[in-house]
Protein backbone atom coordinates (compact mmCIF):
# COMPACT_ATOMS: atom_id res chain seq x y z
CA UNK A 1 0.00 0.00 0.00
CA UNK A 2 2.54 2.31 1.02
CA UNK A 3 4.38 1.57 -2.51
CA UNK A 4 1.45 2.84 -4.18
CA UNK A 5 0.87 5.73 -2.14
CA UNK A 6 4.92 6.76 -3.30
CA UNK A 7 3.92 5.87 -6.73
CA UNK A 8 0.79 7.71 -6.90
CA UNK A 9 2.66 10.68 -5.55
CA UNK A 10 5.42 10.52 -7.71
CA UNK A 11 2.98 10.43 -10.86
CA UNK A 12 0.98 13.74 -9.65
CA UNK A 13 4.39 15.51 -9.51
CA UNK A 14 5.40 14.56 -12.72
CA UNK A 15 1.68 15.90 -14.33
CA UNK A 16 1.97 19.10 -12.49
CA UNK A 17 5.61 19.48 -13.91
CA UNK A 18 4.46 18.97 -17.37
CA UNK A 19 1.47 21.15 -16.18
CA UNK A 20 3.97 24.19 -15.05
CA UNK A 21 6.12 23.80 -18.13
CA UNK A 22 3.23 23.95 -20.63
CA UNK A 23 2.02 26.86 -19.19
CA UNK A 24 4.06 29.68 -20.46
CA UNK A 25 3.01 28.30 -24.18
CA UNK A 26 -0.55 28.08 -23.32
CA UNK A 27 -0.49 31.35 -22.64
CA UNK A 28 1.24 32.27 -25.77
CA UNK A 29 -1.33 30.52 -27.22
CA UNK A 30 -4.63 32.25 -25.59
CA UNK A 31 -3.10 35.85 -25.69
CA UNK A 32 -2.51 35.05 -29.44
CA UNK A 33 -6.42 34.01 -29.53
CA UNK A 34 -7.51 37.05 -27.30
CA UNK A 35 -5.52 39.17 -29.63
CA UNK A 36 -7.58 37.73 -32.82
CA UNK A 37 -10.92 37.98 -31.24
CA UNK A 38 -10.96 41.42 -30.53
CA UNK A 39 -9.31 42.48 -33.99
CA UNK A 40 -12.41 40.57 -35.42
CA UNK A 41 -14.42 42.87 -32.92
CA UNK A 42 -12.71 45.65 -34.25
CA UNK A 43 -13.44 44.75 -38.00
CA UNK A 44 -17.04 44.61 -37.25
CA UNK A 45 -17.47 47.97 -36.55
CA UNK A 46 -17.29 51.22 -38.48
CA UNK A 47 -15.63 55.01 -38.11
CA UNK A 48 -19.49 55.88 -36.31
CA UNK A 49 -19.86 52.91 -34.22
CA UNK A 50 -15.99 54.10 -32.88
CA UNK A 51 -16.63 57.83 -32.60
CA UNK A 52 -19.77 57.25 -30.32
CA UNK A 53 -17.53 54.64 -28.14
CA UNK A 54 -15.74 57.36 -27.36
CA UNK A 55 -18.68 58.76 -25.32
CA UNK A 56 -18.95 54.92 -23.12
CA UNK A 57 -18.39 55.16 -19.51
CA UNK A 58 -15.06 52.84 -18.78
CA UNK A 59 -13.10 51.97 -15.83
CA UNK A 60 -9.50 53.64 -15.11
CA UNK A 61 -8.83 51.82 -12.21
CA UNK A 62 -4.93 51.08 -11.91
CA UNK A 63 -4.80 50.14 -8.37
CA UNK A 64 -6.77 46.88 -9.86
CA UNK A 65 -4.23 45.95 -12.56
CA UNK A 66 -2.04 42.98 -12.04
CA UNK A 67 1.03 41.44 -13.51
CA UNK A 68 -0.11 39.34 -16.68
CA UNK A 69 0.19 35.75 -15.26
CA UNK A 70 -0.46 31.97 -17.82
CA UNK A 71 -3.68 32.17 -15.20
CA UNK A 72 -4.75 35.49 -15.96
CA UNK A 73 -4.76 34.83 -19.98
CA UNK A 74 -7.41 32.06 -19.56
CA UNK A 75 -10.73 34.47 -19.20
CA UNK A 76 -13.21 34.61 -22.12
CA UNK A 77 -12.16 37.85 -24.06
CA UNK A 78 -16.22 37.45 -25.73
CA UNK A 79 -16.92 39.24 -22.25
CA UNK A 80 -14.78 42.56 -23.56
CA UNK A 81 -17.65 45.18 -24.51
CA UNK A 82 -17.54 46.45 -27.88
CA UNK A 83 -18.46 49.73 -26.87
CA UNK A 84 -15.20 50.61 -25.76
CA UNK A 85 -13.63 50.01 -28.69
CA UNK A 86 -12.10 52.91 -29.98
CA UNK A 87 -9.40 52.05 -33.11
CA UNK A 88 -6.56 50.05 -33.64
CA UNK A 89 -2.58 50.70 -33.01
CA UNK A 90 -0.16 49.81 -35.46
CA UNK A 91 3.87 50.04 -34.85
CA UNK A 92 5.60 48.17 -37.71
CA UNK A 93 9.06 47.85 -36.67
CA UNK A 94 7.72 45.79 -33.99
CA UNK A 95 5.21 43.77 -36.01
CA UNK A 96 2.21 45.46 -33.14
CA UNK A 97 -1.36 45.92 -34.38
CA UNK A 98 -3.86 45.76 -31.49
CA UNK A 99 -7.12 47.13 -30.63
CA UNK A 100 -7.13 50.05 -28.40
CA UNK A 101 -10.01 49.93 -26.21
CA UNK A 102 -11.69 52.75 -23.69
CA UNK A 103 -10.27 52.35 -20.45
CA UNK A 104 -7.69 50.42 -18.32
CA UNK A 105 -8.90 46.48 -16.67
CA UNK A 106 -6.86 43.75 -16.67
CA UNK A 107 -9.32 41.79 -19.25
CA UNK A 108 -8.28 45.05 -21.80
CA UNK A 109 -4.99 44.80 -21.34
CA UNK A 110 -4.48 40.60 -21.78
CA UNK A 111 -5.99 41.51 -25.07
CA UNK A 112 -5.06 44.83 -26.46
CA UNK A 113 -4.43 48.37 -25.28
CA UNK A 114 -6.25 50.38 -22.79
CA UNK A 115 -6.36 54.51 -23.14
CA UNK A 116 -5.01 56.09 -19.62
CA UNK A 117 -7.52 59.12 -19.30
CA UNK A 118 -11.18 59.35 -19.76
CA UNK A 119 -11.07 62.15 -22.61
CA UNK A 120 -8.62 61.30 -25.12
CA UNK A 121 -8.60 62.53 -28.92
CA UNK A 122 -6.11 60.48 -30.97
CA UNK A 123 -3.94 62.98 -32.67
CA UNK A 124 -4.92 66.22 -30.34
CA UNK A 125 -2.96 66.82 -26.61
CA UNK A 126 -1.48 63.44 -24.87
CA UNK A 127 -3.15 60.39 -26.21
CA UNK A 128 -2.05 57.96 -23.58
CA UNK A 129 -2.11 53.97 -24.21
CA UNK A 130 -1.05 51.52 -21.69
CA UNK A 131 -0.26 47.67 -22.62
CA UNK A 132 1.15 44.76 -20.89
CA UNK A 133 5.03 43.16 -20.65
CA UNK A 134 5.21 40.03 -21.78
CA UNK A 135 8.21 37.84 -21.57
CA UNK A 136 7.02 36.33 -25.30
CA UNK A 137 7.23 39.47 -27.12
CA UNK A 138 3.76 39.35 -27.46
CA UNK A 139 1.13 42.93 -26.64
CA UNK A 140 3.41 45.74 -25.70
CA UNK A 141 6.26 42.87 -24.61
CA UNK A 142 8.64 44.44 -27.43
CA UNK A 143 8.19 48.20 -26.69
CA UNK A 144 11.72 48.80 -25.15
CA UNK A 145 12.96 47.78 -28.86
CA UNK A 146 11.80 50.51 -30.93
CA UNK A 147 13.86 53.64 -31.93
CA UNK A 148 14.12 57.01 -32.15
CA UNK A 149 11.99 57.79 -35.71
CA UNK A 150 10.15 54.43 -35.69
CA UNK A 151 6.36 54.97 -36.67
CA UNK A 152 3.39 54.70 -34.55
CA UNK A 153 0.05 54.34 -36.18
CA UNK A 154 -3.32 55.27 -34.76
CA UNK A 155 -6.53 54.85 -36.48
CA UNK A 156 -10.59 55.30 -35.94
CA UNK A 157 -11.40 54.16 -38.96
CA UNK A 158 -11.95 57.62 -40.37
CA UNK A 159 -8.25 58.76 -40.22
CA UNK A 160 -4.89 57.16 -39.72
CA UNK A 161 -2.66 59.44 -36.99
CA UNK A 162 1.02 59.18 -38.10
CA UNK A 163 3.27 59.37 -35.09
CA UNK A 164 7.50 59.69 -35.07
CA UNK A 165 8.72 58.34 -32.23
CA UNK A 166 11.00 61.09 -30.77
CA UNK A 167 12.28 60.11 -27.07
CA UNK A 168 11.97 56.59 -24.95
CA UNK A 169 12.52 56.45 -21.19
CA UNK A 170 11.88 54.87 -17.44
CA UNK A 171 9.74 56.34 -15.05
CA UNK A 172 8.62 55.93 -11.53
CA UNK A 173 4.84 54.76 -11.32
CA UNK A 174 4.31 57.70 -9.32
CA UNK A 175 5.04 60.04 -12.67
CA UNK A 176 1.67 60.86 -13.74
CA UNK A 177 3.12 64.04 -15.75
CA UNK A 178 3.92 61.34 -18.75
CA UNK A 179 0.00 61.33 -19.10
CA UNK A 180 -0.98 64.90 -18.90
CA UNK A 181 -1.76 66.81 -21.72
CA UNK A 182 0.76 69.42 -20.18
CA UNK A 183 3.73 67.10 -22.02
CA UNK A 184 2.42 67.87 -25.42
CA UNK A 185 1.81 71.62 -24.36
CA UNK A 186 5.93 71.47 -23.69
CA UNK A 187 6.90 69.24 -26.70
CA UNK A 188 4.52 71.94 -29.14
CA UNK A 189 3.12 69.38 -31.02
CA UNK A 190 0.49 66.35 -30.13
CA UNK A 191 2.42 63.35 -29.17
CA UNK A 192 1.36 59.79 -28.25
CA UNK A 193 2.70 57.93 -24.94
CA UNK A 194 3.21 53.92 -24.67
CA UNK A 195 3.61 52.50 -21.54
CA UNK A 196 4.29 48.94 -20.19
CA UNK A 197 5.89 47.87 -17.11
CA UNK A 198 9.95 47.88 -17.09
CA UNK A 199 11.33 44.47 -16.51
CA UNK A 200 15.21 43.79 -15.74
CA UNK A 201 15.59 39.69 -16.86
CA UNK A 202 11.81 38.64 -17.02
CA UNK A 203 12.10 40.58 -13.54
CA UNK A 204 9.16 43.78 -13.01
CA UNK A 205 11.33 46.33 -11.63
CA UNK A 206 8.19 48.85 -10.31
CA UNK A 207 8.88 51.41 -13.05
CA UNK A 208 7.24 52.37 -15.87
CA UNK A 209 8.72 52.37 -19.89
CA UNK A 210 7.80 55.16 -21.80
CA UNK A 211 7.89 55.33 -25.56
CA UNK A 212 6.93 59.08 -26.76
CA UNK A 213 5.98 59.73 -30.50
CA UNK A 214 5.00 63.29 -31.87
CA UNK A 215 2.48 63.54 -34.36
CA UNK A 216 3.74 64.14 -38.49
CA UNK A 217 0.92 63.45 -40.00
CA UNK A 218 -2.47 62.88 -40.75
CA UNK A 219 -4.30 60.79 -43.33
CA UNK A 220 -7.83 59.00 -44.36
CA UNK A 221 -8.52 55.89 -43.36
CA UNK A 222 -7.28 52.68 -45.47
CA UNK A 223 -7.14 49.33 -44.16
CA UNK A 224 -4.47 49.09 -46.92
CA UNK A 225 -2.86 52.09 -45.67
CA UNK A 226 -2.31 51.24 -42.06
CA UNK A 227 -0.94 47.42 -42.89
CA UNK A 228 1.80 48.74 -45.59
CA UNK A 229 2.60 51.88 -43.77
CA UNK A 230 1.62 53.63 -47.58
CA UNK A 231 -0.76 56.78 -47.71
Amino acid sequence: MKRRIVTLIGLLFIVIGIVMLSLPKMAEYNINNHVTRVDDMYHTLDSNQLRSNVESEAEFDFSAIDDISPTDTFFDPANLDSNLVLGQIVIPSIDVQLTIFKGITNQILNAGVGTMKENQTMGKSNYSLAGHYTHSGQLFGRLEELNIGDKILLNDKEMIYEYDVYDTLIVPPTAVEMIEDQLAEEHGNAIVSLMNCFYVDDVNTGDRYFVLGELVGTHPYSEAGVAMNHF
